[in-house]
């Protein structure tokens, strides 16, 4: 076989390849980040309106499509919900806490402070201690998500985030303590391998908070993980040429 050489363009792939796929290699410690929007229905639709303007595909689940009731799981485009622990027995639940997660509207809410924030309906949390959201077939690389009147009875709302990588983080405080009625606020969740999975963990046993217009996507700038498998096809591509040339 006599010597390869590679073209300029061809060296330039290589060199290219190696960069992205170094720049994309997953960090030790790399987790999910996590924001919360100040507290206002203003401060929270900017949040979601620039939130929404950074993402190239996006779904929004506001739970108009679902009856009034219960449901232990309640899966969804945008992923599964369900009830980890539920609260302690008190008749807000109405009739049980341990019902499950509830879809919610004015006409049937127990609760005083949460509320659809477009259409009718939201998520309700159901007083529980833990509630959990799973990725569907879909794992997406943002969330974004309204959160209602948490932090109302003296509980403490935290989250913890996973991401594909099985890397979770440590509870991060969603809201100042002992909020008033009524409050809103946004949330966003991101991380460039993805989002598996995050839970709602509340220390107080009757203490809940609304879920409405919950989002998925991705980001419009391409993420590290999309640069890696980038990468490894203008390598691949790279390397291919230089067999024929060989």
């Amino acid at each position: 076989m006599g010597t390869a050489r590679l073209s300029g363009a061809q060296g330039f792939l290589l060199a290219g390849a190696a960069s992205i796929a170094v720049l994309a290699a997953p960090s030790a410690e790399a987790l999910p980040t996590i924001s919360v929007s100040p507290e206002g229905l203003s401060a929270a639709n900017a949040a979601q309106a620039a939130f929404l303007a950074g993402l190239s595909f996006h779904t929004t689940e506001s739970f108009e499509g679902y009856s009034v009731g219960y449901f232990h799981s309640l899966p969804t485009a945008v992923g599964t919900f369900s009830q980890v622990l539920a609260g302690d027995e008190q008749p807000l639940c109405s009739p049980h806490c341990s019902d499950g997660l509830w879809v919610l509207d004015a006409a049937h809410s127990p609760a005083w402070g949460r509320f659809a924030v477009d259409g009718t309906k939201w998520l309700d949390t159901n007083d529980s201690r833990v509630t959990m959201w799973q990725a569907g077939p879909f794992v997406p690389t943002r969330i974004g998500f309204f959160i209602t009147d948490p932090d109302d009875a003296g509980g403490n709302f935290q989250i913890v985030a996973t991401n594909a990588l099985g890397q979770t983080t440590s509870p991060i405080d969603l809201v100042p303590d002992n909020e008033p009625n009524g409050t809103v606020f946004y949330i966003n969740i991101s991380d460039p391998f993805g989002i598996k999975q995050f839970k709602i963990l509340s220390n107080a046993p009757n203490d809940g908070l609304g879920i409405d217009k919950f989002t998925i996507g991705t980001s419009a700038v391409p993420e590290p993980a999309t640069l890696g498998l980038l990468g490894s096809g203008l390598l691949a591509a790279a390397l291919r040429g230089r067999k024929r040339r060989s």
